[in-house]
């Protein structure tokens, strides 16, 4: 599966702030979320991350 958010070699996680997540700048752009944005996440089992863009 050709996926244009996968990257070429590993991310580091880092633990930030409660409520924020911190992503790669690839990866944002693929999902087309900006600095700022809300979102939601819902992550499976699986590995499935779903991201989803709220309005507060």
């Amino acid at each position: 599966m050709d996926c244009p958010s996968q990257t070429e070699k590993p991310v580091i996680v880092r633990i930030a702030k409660a409520n924020r997540i911190v992503i790669p700048k690839r990866i944002a752009e693929a999902i087309n979320v900006k600095v700022g944005d809300y979102v939601k996440l819902q992550i499976y089992h699986d590995g499935k991350l779903v991201v989803e863009r709220v309005q507060i």
